[in-house]
């Protein structure tokens, strides 16, 4: 029964239904709490703007999975929607020291996590941190913005390219102990690959610096220092 129950509110879920599978999940909570009740209560809190009740699945779903990494990142964006940096920062710290650990195979072998959902103008984007940025074309942050169907519209990134570097030392416009970074969107237009650049830093900024920018560009009150364009290369 209680099976049963949740396969229909996850039913309700993927129709998009959220307030009416809220009940069943509350009902779950009580008469049979588990891992899935929680998770999928904390997707609907989420989904539904309410982040105190996600909050409190987010710390049920950790009692009873403590040692789930994706439990962690969840954490990590419901503080960020309730304003509660300091926590936040602490559940980050601990993810990224476990994913350094190499004690959690499954994580380590991950590239990033989500640390934000966030919503902008209707737009629903996710924000990913890289758990280790490198290579010539290094990227600490993609924030990936969705269509209405769930599929990336575009994408912005704040990125540190080996080679831009080089020519920002050469010109002076940097010191040697310090890296270039550029904030940058990615956008298909038609048969138009389209490259904007909206901001740069010496030095690297923090998410807190990056994230009102990023709702700048979203909002469409940002405007690009540079852009180009190039056709779609074509299979």
């Amino acid at each position: 029964m209680a099976q049963e129950k949740l396969s229909q509110a996850v039913a309700l879920m993927q129709a998009q239904k959220f307030a009416e599978a809220l009940p069943i999940l509350e009902e779950l909570k009580i008469t049979n709490p588990s891992s899935g009740v929680f998770w999928n209560m904390g997707i609907v809190a989420a989904e539904t703007g309410d982040s105190a009740k996600e909050l409190e699945a987010w710390l049920a779903y950790r009692e009873i999975m403590p040692n789930d990494w994706r439990g962690r990142s969840k954490l990590i964006q419901t503080y960020q929607a309730l304003g509660n940096i300091e926590a936040r920062d602490r559940e980050r710290a601990d993810l990224i020291a476990l994913w350094k650990s190499g004690n959690d195979k499954e994580l380590s072998s991950q590239a990033l996590y989500c640390r934000e959902q966030i919503v902008v103008n209707g737009q629903k984007v996710l924000a990913f941190e890289y758990f280790n940025p490198s290579g010539p074309y290094m990227v600490l942050y993609s924030f990936i913005a969705l269509s209405a169907s769930g599929q990336q519209s575009y994408k912005i990134s704040l990125g540190s390219y080996d080679s831009q570097n080089q020519i920002a030392l050469e010109m002076g416009e940097r010191p040697k102990d310090k890296r270039y970074y550029h904030l940058d969107v990615y956008r298909t237009v038609g048969q138009v690959a389209v490259h904007e650049s909206h901001a740069a830093f010496i030095g690297e900024p923090n998410y807190d610096v990056i994230r009102p920018r990023v709702q700048n560009i979203l909002a469409g009150t940002s405007k690009p220092i540079s852009s180009s364009t190039r056709p779609v290369a074509s299979n």
